[in-house]
């Protein structure tokens, strides 16, 4: 187990330097490399302040639009907690025999350790777009990993997650196309662990996503998901009804540690990450449970997820801003969710639970040189209808909820 943590390690910082002396010492005329260093600060209640730097580095050609990138920030807790200094690293470096425009293919090296948490990632990644540009495209991702929680400290729900180590390979598609029945984009991804340290198991998790847009006005979003995990699975990597599951808050800067969003927000159920089943009015009941020191974990779940769009004020002034509209919306909407448990493992969600509501969105996104998404969203809604209140709470009643995620392709 060591010596594959270690490989992992190690391919993480070097796989991206690879070949890359030569081309940042003696740059050419059609190739330059960009590199920008900036100051940067975070909070959260245990490293205090934590202050540190960010480096971003490409090398940019004229001729080939794939391009080796850097992204690396080290940073110190101000607190002086027990591990005061955390870092991330990702390298990424094109593989050229199987690229083109449109049709990019790289490798890439990401190792972390911060907020309790570490990862070792190495990441093989390959798009097929018919051409440059095209709403349509189709994608696949092989990764190799090792990763551990190994701080309670920065958890504000420790029962959710478990120390050993997991060492594992997943695989993702995404499949996303357009037509005349509208916008679809379909989603799947399977990580099997390896048993070293914690028993083996298996997950897979599989979302569809359907937009139709009447008018410029009017749309309505379909979502379905489904989810399933062997018995075995470690406690981060099952899933709760409200929100993601909580391996994927460490991706997140808000949800990472405890303190960097409120905990009275987090624990009166008032925040959510967008994810998961997404059964958002049942926040507050999967907040109190956590408060108790309960583990609402599933191993099986579906869901069916529904929101249509209508026209607001602020929408139509943004879209009247030349450049700024381009890259924000501002979207109102009304809201439907109901969901259960599969009944195919052990540990099962035994009702269907179901609410309703409504809602505003604001997204800011800025897509990359590929045109991939990269921003972020923030909803406030009402689900003002639960199917299953808590006890002496109305089923009818006004309710508040601030949601966050990232920005997808449809």
């Amino acid at each position: 187990m060591k010596i594959l943590r270690w490989l992992l390690l190690i391919l993480a910082f070097c796989i991206g330097w690879s070949g890359r002396v030569g081309p940042v010492m003696g740059q050419s005329s059609s190739s330059a490399y960009q590199l920008d260093v900036r100051p940067d600060l975070w909070y959260n209640k245990i490293d205090g302040i934590r202050l540190g730097g960010v480096v971003t580095g490409k090398e940019w050609s004229s001729i080939d639009i794939s391009s080796h990138q850097l992204r690396a920030g080290i940073w110190l807790g101000t607190s002086l907690p027990e591990d005061p200094v955390s870092y991330f690293v990702s390298l990424k470096e094109p593989i050229t025999s199987i690229s083109s425009l449109g049709n990019e293919s790289f490798i890439e090296g990401i190792s972390s350790i911060r907020a309790g948490y570490q990862q070792h990632k190495i990441k093989w990644y390959k798009q097929w777009r018919p051409e440059l540009g095209s709403s349509n495209a189709t994608s696949l991702a092989a990764a190799l990993f090792a990763a551990r929680h190994f701080d309670d400290q920065y958890r504000q729900f420790p029962q959710l997650w478990q120390s050993q180590w997991i060492s594992a390979a997943s695989l993702k598609g995404t499949f996303r196309r357009k037509n005349r029945a509208g916008r679809w984009r379909l989603t799947g991804e399977s990580t099997v662990n390896l048993p070293f340290e914690t028993r083996e198991f298996f997950r897979f998790h599989s979302e569809l996503i359907h937009q139709y847009r009447f008018n410029r006005y009017f749309s309505v979003k379909n979502r379905l998901y489904f989810g399933i995990a062997t018995d075995q699975t470690a406690t981060e990597y099952r899933w709760l009804t409200a929100t993601a599951s909580p391996v994927h808050w460490m991706d997140h800067g808000w949800f990472r540690a405890r303190g960097t969003i409120p905990e009275s927000w987090m624990g009166s159920g008032q925040v959510q990450l967008v994810g998961g089943p997404h059964l958002r009015g049942y926040t507050a009941h999967t907040m109190k449970q956590l408060n108790s020191g309960m583990s609402p974990l599933y191993n099986s779940i579906g869901s069916y997820n529904v929101e249509f769009e209508f026209p607001n004020p602020l929408n139509t002034a943004f879209s009247r801003i030349p450049v700024i509209s381009q890259f924000t919306h501002f979207t109102s909407y009304l809201f439907g969710d109901v969901g259960t448990s599969l009944g195919l493992t052990t540990n099962e969600l035994e009702e269907y639970l179901a609410d309703a509501g409504m809602g505003v969105r604001f997204e800011l996104n800025i897509p990359d040189y590929l045109h991939q998404p990269r921003g972020f969203f923030i909803r406030y809604e009402m689900p003002f209808w639960v199917s299953d209140p808590l006890p002496g709470e109305d089923a009818m009643r006004v309710r508040h909820l601030v949601g966050f995620g990232t920005v997808l392709n449809l």
